[in-house]
């Protein structure tokens, strides 16, 4: 019986670490990400640049083109701390990447990797909260 019983406790935690919210810290910290944020490029103020949802899921997101309802595309993501980490998909031929980091200011330090090129460029944005 008592096998039996560690057996059961270790099922349950393993399934408690790899089911469920993608988050590997508190949903307080993951949470500071949720809601839709304004990515423009750093290096040209003048790009439409495009809005970004982290989900309430605190797993998944959607992109949208600046000013958007309609979603261009979508992901998943990691979040762990004041940081995130992710994949993206627009279409089939337009995939990516995504490092991001929340700045003691509010705003996203936002790498945006396309592998659409090759090698992969990555793309350095800023990202402010819209909501």
């Amino acid at each position: 019986m008592k096998r039996i019983s560690i057996l059961v406790f270790a099922l349950a935690l393993a399934v408690g670490v790899a089911g469920g919210c993608s988050s590997s810290d508190s949903t307080d910290s993951a949470s500071k990400f949720v809601g839709l944020w304004h990515l423009s490029l750093a290096s040209d103020a003048a790009d439409p640049g495009f809005d970004w949802r982290f989900n309430a899921d605190q797993a998944t997101i959607v992109l949208y083109n600046t000013g958007s309802t309609s979603a261009k595309g979508s992901g998943t993501c990691t979040i762990s701390g004041d940081s995130a980490a992710g994949a993206w998909t627009v279409d089939a031929s337009n995939t990516g990447k995504f490092t991001t980091t929340l700045t003691s200011d509010n705003t996203l330090d936002f790498s945006f990797i396309e592998e659409k090129y090759s090698p992969a460029k990555t793309f350095l944005y800023v990202g402010t909260r819209l909501e």
